[in-house]
C-alpha cells in the first residue's frame, strides 16, 4: 500500500512536540507551521496540517492515499481500533493535499 506523500518524514520537531499539540494554543501551532515552511519539508508539512485539523495519529496522515479523499471527507481505515472512521476536512486543505 503506497501512501500519497513522496517521502516518509518524522520530522524531530514533531516527534518531540506529538503529545503537546493537543494543548498547543494558536501561537504554537502557527510558529510550528511556520517552522515546518521554512524547512521547505512538504510532506511534514501537509501531514501536520491533515493531524491538526482530523485529529489523525502521525502514522494515519503518512499513510494517507489519495483515494481516502473525497466529498470533503478522509476515510481512515486500517486504524489502531480497527474501527473506520470518516472526518470532515477543510476544501482548502483537501486541495492542497491533492495538488501534492
Amino acid at each position: 500500500m503506497k501512501s500519497h506523500w513522496r517521502h516518509s518524514p518524522r520530522p524531530d520537531l514533531l516527534i518531540s512536540l506529538s503529545n503537546e499539540l493537543i494543548s498547543s494554543n494558536d501561537d504554537e501551532i502557527r510558529a510550528l507551521l511556520a517552522a515546518l515552511a521554512a524547512r521547505n519539508d512538504r510532506d511534514a508539512l501537509l501531514i501536520t496540517k491533515l493531524c491538526l485539523a482530523s485529529a489523525a495519529g502521525w502514522n494515519e496522515g503518512e499513510s494517507l492515499r489519495i483515494s481516502q479523499l473525497h466529498s470533503g471527507m478522509i476515510d481512515f481505515t486500517q486504524t489502531k481500533t480497527d474501527k473506520n472512521r470518516s472526518i470532515p476536512i477543510d476544501d482548502e486543505l483537501a486541495d492542497e493535499i491533492r495538488e501534492h
